[in-house]
């Protein structure tokens, strides 16, 4: 049986983040898509099946929390992993990783996590 490839969604409002998370995400070869604001996040996740959301709590149009508490229901399969500075606050960080995210990464982040929970869900989806 062929390894399913994930599918990856990056959205941050910040350009340099958008541009350092493709770096990586080419280098290792993974399909992937950039947005930066709310609409073109449901825009892109309406058009495409993706496994994976990097999601920003800070982008134009609504914040990452609000994004999630909207559409999560929408996205039943979808794993959505928040990138936050907001980390050092440990009910925020519980609430979202106990309720809506599949985890969270604090920023400045290091792609050691980001690859160890890319693998994690190949893992899952590919049993």
């Amino acid at each position: 049986m062929e390894k399913k490839k994930i599918k990856i969604l990056v959205v941050d409002d910040e350009q340099p983040i958008r541009k350092i998370m493709a770096k990586f995400l080419t280098h290792f070869g993974y399909s992937f898509d950039v947005a930066s604001t709310a609409d073109e996040v449901l825009n892109l996740l309406r058009e495409k099946k993706y496994d994976v959301l990097f999601l920003d709590l800070n982008m134009p149009g609504t914040t990452g929390e609000m994004f999630i508490k909207e559409h999560k229901d929408e996205f039943p399969e979808l794993r959505i992993i928040v990138m936050s500075v907001y980390y050092d606050k440990p009910q925020y960080v519980q609430d979202y990783i106990d309720k809506m995210a599949y985890a969270v990464l604090k920023k400045p982040f290091d792609f050691d996590d980001v690859i160890k929970y890319i693998q994690k869900i190949e893992g899952e989806l590919n049993g």
